[in-house]
């Protein structure tokens, strides 16, 4: 579940900063028009990445059970490893799903609060900011120089928003 957080939260905070930044360097200096287009973002990666997430990891997971009753000459269908194994695609798919919505609120919070032209600004910064949260906490469990994957995390941020600055110039 760590890894579909982290890989949810990446995409939810990368996504909605995209989607935030071509709608206001594409010329709309309309928050609502900003806020739903992101939140709509949001709710579609949520949707999808719980979607994905739910097959892929029931087919895995359905795999790894045939086998293991294989092994045992065994039907496990009725035992708790069933009830375990459709918990765990359940929880995969929950935290997959969820982690992308709530770090898309991360880029939109700023437009509730802020004039559209301050807003971009302070999305950018603090969507930078989750980033390098996100690659310390990798670093942290990886066991790597926290600063570097902190680092490696925000490029990434970098690299979208220049691409959708310049998108927008177009």
């Amino acid at each position: 579940s760590r890894r579909y957080f982290v890989i949810g939260a990446f995409d939810g905070a990368l996504t909605v900063l995209g989607v935030v930044m071509g709608a206001y360097f594409g010329g709309s200096m309309n928050v609502k028009i900003i806020l739903t287009s992101g939140l709509g973002g949001a709710i579609a990666l949520g949707v999808s990445s719980f979607w994905g997430a739910w097959e892929a990891e029931k087919a895995e997971r359905e795999k790894e059970f045939k086998e293991l009753e294989r092994h045992l000459l065994e039907d496990l269908s009725n035992s708790i490893y069933a009830e375990a194994k459709t918990f765990a695609v359940f929880w995969a798919s929950f935290i997959h799903g969820i982690a992308p919505i709530v770090t898309a609120l991360i880029p939109l919070s700023p437009f509730l609060f802020m004039d559209v032209t301050q807003a971009i600004w302070v999305s950018i910064g603090v969507t930078l900011a989750s980033l390098f949260i996100i690659g310390v906490y990798l670093g942290n469990i990886s066991g790597q120089n926290v600063l570097w994957t902190g680092l490696r995390m925000v490029l990434a941020g970098i690299a979208t928003a220049l691409i959708c600055m310049l998108i927008g110039h177009f």
